[in-house]
């Protein structure tokens, strides 16, 4: 029973401890993108898609309130590889060139993509400043909460097990263009912004190493100096 009180003042004394281990994504991690890949069929000689796998957008171009297999465009990592938590990213950063209805296109975020609301295994993600460059122009894809309730501007993410670095994930935006167009002809339309893959955790430094003062040294050897003193006694 002495010699655990003793062990334990000691380790008290040192102030010896593990490092904690992150259980969530967080700032800087980036969400790496799996390409999605287009699935067809061919119907009548005629190739057909019937759905992609992987990551994608979609767009309601029926009308219909719902995103259809045929209605999906399969996306791939920019250059950054994919999604970086806390940050703004330019166009051809987070995916490469698209062509959707005969033009070219790119996703990029004009404000930080913070996280917030996080759980042991999901969180939200802020797309305020989430934006498409289409056909040489900009369209707002943050939602048009004014004219659709439903339009939050956050995106869920659900991870395998904790959202730490290696985890796998799934990413969800739904959104509407602006009711007005912004200036296109797709007006109001229902988007959705489907990604994943795997997450990376940003490279964390350890922190310094605490120096113990002399006086905690000496308070340690003054203990195991008794402890010395106590066995002889006994001994004798």
């Amino acid at each position: 029973m002495k010699k655990a009180l003793l062990s334990t003042a000691i380790v008290a004394a040192i102030g010896v401890s593990a490092p904690g281990i992150a259980s969530a994504a967080s700032s800087g991690d980036l969400l790496g993108m799996t390409a999605g890949v287009a699935q067809t069929t061919v119907v009548l000689g005629s190739t057909i898609q019937v759905d992609v796998t992987g990551s994608y957008f979609a767009m309601d171009n029926d009308g219909n309130g719902t995103h259809s297999g045929g209605e999906k465009v399969a996306i791939s990592a920019g250059t950054d590889g994919g999604l970086i938590l806390g940050s703004t990213q330019a166009i051809g950063e987070i995916d490469t060139t698209w062509d959707f209805f005969s033009n070219t296109g790119n996703h990029y975020s004009t404000a930080n993509t913070s996280i917030s609301n996080v759980g042991a295994n999901t969180f939200d993600v802020s797309m305020s400043g989430w934006t498409v460059n289409w056909a040489g122009g900009d369209i707002d894809m943050s939602g048009d909460n004014a004219n659709f309730s439903g339009d939050t501007g956050i995106a869920s993410v659900t991870c395998a097990v904790d959202c730490s670095d290696g985890d796998a994930y799934t990413l969800d935006f739904l959104s509407h263009t602006p009711k007005d167009g912004g200036g296109t002809s797709f007006k109001g339309v229902f988007y959705n912004f489907h990604m994943e893959g795997v997450i990376d955790a940003a490279d964390v430094q350890p922190p310094e190493p605490v120096p113990v003062p002399a006086a905690v040294w000496l308070f340690g050897s003054g203990l195991l100096g008794l402890v010395g003193v106590a066995r002889r006694k006994k001994t004798s």
